[in-house]
This record gives C-alpha cells, structure tokens and sequence, in this order.
C-alpha cells in the first residue's frame, strides 16, 4: 500500500499557470518539481519487494489490485532507466531509479515471456501468465525498456533481450495478433499504433543502443517506411488520421474505418516531427504540422474543454461508449506535440493551445489534495469518473515522460528566446 504521508495539504506542488511566456522559467519549473517531488515519488513506492516488479492499480487510499501488465512493467523499467540519464539527477537518485528499474528487468526476464518469447499480456503478482500474448504492444515496450535499461547499466542480458524482441516485432507487426487474430479475412484494417509506436521504438533504441553503421542503417530504414505509411496512408480528405485504414476502400465507411483518436494523433504527429525534424525532412514536417493542427482542432471539446477519448469521422453513432471521457494521456501528448509544433514554426498559434491544454490539465487531471499521481479518468464535465490513480491502462509512463519532456522544450524555448 502507498504511504501517502509527503502527499498531504500545502506539501503538494501547485500549478503554475502560463503568463504568456513571461514566466517561462517558473512553468518549466513546475513540470520539473511535479515529476520529481510527487510523480517520481509515486512510482517509486509501488515496486513489489517480495516478487519484483511493480504493482500499478491506485487509488489515493493504495493498492486495489495486483495483476502485473507486461507492458506497463516494462514502460516503468524504460521510465526508470530513461530518469538515470535526467541532467542534474543526483548520484543518489540514479543509484535508487537504476535499482527500481532492475527489479521490473528481472521481473520481466523471468516472467514476461510465454516459451516463444512472446511477451504476456499479464500475469499475476508472482509472474504466472494470465493472459496471452495476443498483441505485440508488450514486447514493443519490452525492447525499448531493455534497450534502455542496458544502456545505463551495460549488462549483457539486456542487449541480447532488446536486439531479439526487435527483431521478434518486425516478424509479428504484419499480424500483430498472431494466433490470437480474432478477425475474419473479409475485412482488413490497417492500424496507426503499429506504424506510430515503431517509428518511437526505432529512435528510442538506437539512440540508447548508439547504433552505427549497418545496424543504424537497418532502423533508419524502417524509420522511413512507417513515416512513409503514416503520412501517405492514414490522412483522410480532411487531413484527420484514421486509427485504421482498410485494404478496401469500401470497406472505410464503417465503426472501425471511421475511428478517429485526438490523444493518438497527437502522440504520432510528436513521434513523426521529431523523427523528420532530426532528419531534415522539411516537406514531411510541415505535413505533420498540418495533421496535429487540424487533429487539435477536431478533438478539442468546445462546450465543456478536453480532447474527447474517440470521435467518429462522420459524427455517426460511436461503438466506445466512453467516447466523450477526458483521458489524463491525451492531453499529455498533446503539449508535447503543441510545444514541438511551436519550436518547428515559431507560430504563436501553437503556444496559445499550449497554454490552453496546459490550463485545462492541470486543473482537471491534478490532484492537488492527494498529489502523487494525476486522476486519469474525467466525465466529459471534467469531473473525476474514477479515483485511479493507475490500473490496467495507466501506469508510470505517460505523464512523467511529459513532465519531463515539457520541461526541456519549455527550457529550449527560453534559451532560443522563442
């Protein structure tokens, strides 16, 4: 159960909202004392010390479930991992994450895998398997959190881990599902999240892997491709990204085809500028910009604020019935796309809905009574739907990753004098 003992009235950090970017510096340093003094601390006190790993299902009074979800596992171990590398962490704090992120390594090297070396979807505290590996989603996060975890501690294992499950993904991602595909042949949909999270896996593993030469020719390769899919494939007529894209065009008129996700939109178009960006693709940036403006503007709830959860592309009858919820990663990835479009074009258009998503967040998804972790379920008013804190879907990743990554795009800003 979490000790809640430093989370408790004034202790809490309190928003600091956006003067324009007159206080840039006092903004930038909210986001580093939110992830550090109650996100990081969190997460930090939910590692199960008798099995190893992490236990992810909150709310403020502690833990109410423990199920372990291999992905969530191995996104905690890459957040872990990843927050060794944080400038200005001090020699104490990376010997405590480096410790925290081996307890779900090892977890995951002994218990995450089914016996082809697919990852579970999950299992329970003690790592025997519940359910099957019926996408790839957790081997994808179990190749970048090996990648980074060695990349910190140089142990041997977690190389070998990372170089198989990347190359286990590239033979599964034309049929995530496997045996599990509960499809028939008569319809056939191509996903966004394959493509999007491949082109974020790629970078994220070269960059803590330093491939050179031959090895980094083969990512940068498959970087292209998946940008290539993106953005020639998934665009409808109106600039807005499919979730899924049928082989036959006939076939797009339906709950599926016309499914449109604002917070994985936006996510990709971050995943894709920083890709384009770092490779001097100027045409594809600006494509890119045009995708994240026009997916803002779609998905933004005019009448109570927030990104709807789904919409249909034709404002037809949704199948999700939690469509119209505010969900806590959505709005996350979106200031990191609106901070990245803004560094991209210097257009003041990006950091008026920065500032906005950046109110509607913390004064929605905070908890500034509790602190800790934020709320991830709103009712479209913005009320809280659920106290979670973390469950089956929401666990350490999405908002320190944000935290963190704001922080460092506002302080880019600063210094460019943006």
């Amino acid at each position: 159960k979490l000790q809640f003992l430093y989370f408790i009235g004034n202790m809490v950090v309190q928003p600091v909202f956006c003067n324009g970017r007159s206080n840039i510096k006092d903004v930038a340093t909210f986001y580093n004392d939110a992830l550090l003094k109650e996100v990081v601390p969190f997460w930090e006190a939910s590692v199960d010390s008798e099995n190893g790993g992490y236990f992810t299902c909150y709310t403020p009074d502690g833990c109410y479930d423990t199920d372990k979800f291999i992905w969530l596992q191995a996104r905690q171990v890459w957040m872990f991992s990843r927050l060794c590398e944080k400038e200005g962490a001090t020699e104490d704090n990376r010997k405590k994450w480096q410790g925290i992120a081996k307890s779900g390594a090892e977890f995951l090297k002994k218990h995450g895998d089914d016996d082809k070396g697919d990852g579970y979807f999950s299992v329970t505290k003690e790592g025997k398997p519940l359910v099957e590996p019926y996408n790839i989603f957790s081997d994808c996060f179990m190749c970048m959190a090996m990648a980074q975890y060695y990349a910190v501690t140089g142990e041997d294992w977690a190389l070998q881990e990372a170089q198989r499950k990347f190359a286990r993904i590239e033979e599964r991602k034309i049929n995530p599902s496997g045996r599990w595909n509960k499809r028939c042949s008569t319809r056939n949909f191509q996903s966004l999240a394959v493509p999007m999270i491949d082109v974020n896996l790629s970078i994220e593993v070269c960059n803590a892997l330093k491939l050179e030469g031959k090895e980094k020719a083969v990512l940068e390769k498959r970087i292209l491709d998946n940008i290539k899919q993106v953005i020639q494939e998934h665009p409808d007529a109106d600039g807005l990204l499919r979730e899924q894209v049928a082989a036959c065009e006939a076939d797009q008129d339906t709950h599926e085809g016309r499914l449109f996700n604002p917070g994985h939109s936006l996510e990709c178009c971050w995943f894709l500028l920083q890709a384009c960006t770092e490779r001097g693709m100027a045409k594809e940036c600006s494509m890119v910009v045009d995708l994240a403006k026009n997916a803002l503007e779609k998905g933004w709830d005019a009448e109570k604020g927030g990104f709807y959860a789904f919409m249909d592309l034709k404002g037809k009858p949704m199948q999700q019935l939690e469509f119209d919820q505010k969900l806590w990663w959505a709005h996350l990835e979106a200031l990191i796309c609106c901070l990245r479009c803004f560094i991209h074009t210097k257009d003041e258009y990006w950091w008026g809905w920065f500032e906005k998503i950046h109110e509607y967040t913390f004064t929605k998804f905070w908890d500034s009574t509790n602190g800790g972790e934020m709320w991830g379920y709103l009712a479209r008013d913005g009320s809280v739907a659920q106290p979670i804190k973390g469950g089956k879907w929401k666990g350490c990743f999405h908002v320190p990753r944000a935290l963190w990554f704001v922080e460092d795009l506002l302080k880019k800003i600063e210094v460019e004098g943006l």
